[in-house]
C-alpha cells in the first residue's frame, strides 16, 4: 500500500484559472524613454518617407533638384527630430508616473 495521494484536480485548476492583479508603482525612466523615442522615430520615419515622396512628386517646379534636396532632409532630420521628442517626453512622462504612483497608487493589472 502506498501513501501517495493524486492532486485534487479542482485546486489545480482555481490556481491556473484565477487571475492575478499586480500593481505597477514605478516605472523605470531610462527604458520608458528608450521605448517611447524608438517608437516616435519609426513613426517620423514613415512620415519622413511620406512628405520625401510628396516633395519629390510636387516639389521643385523650376529645379527638380530642390524636390529632391527636400525629400533628403525629410527621410534624415524627421526621424531623429521625432526619436528626441520622443525620448524627452517619455523620460518625463515615466517621471509623472512615478510621481502620481507613489502618492496615489499605480495601474492595475489583471494578470492571467
Amino acid at each position: 500500500m502506498t501513501d501517495a495521494r493524486e492532486p485534487d484536480t479542482d485546486d489545480a485548476r482555481a490556481s491556473v484559472d484565477t487571475p492575478k492583479v499586480m500593481t505597477v508603482k514605478r516605472v523605470g525612466i531610462a527604458s520608458v524613454a528608450r521605448f517611447v523615442g524608438v517608437t516616435y522615430g519609426v513613426v517620423g520615419l514613415l512620415v519622413g518617407l511620406g512628405m520625401a515622396v510628396g516633395a519629390v512628386t510636387f516639389g521643385g517646379d523650376d529645379d527638380p533638384a530642390t524636390g529632391f534636396g527636400s525629400a533628403a532632409v525629410y527621410l534624415f532630420a524627421l526621424p531623429f527630430g521625432y526619436a528626441a521628442v520622443g525620448l524627452v517626453s517619455g523620460a518625463a512622462l515615466a517621471a509623472v508616473y512615478n510621481w502620481i504612483g507613489q502618492r496615489f497608487g499605480g495601474i492595475e493589472l489583471e494578470i492571467e
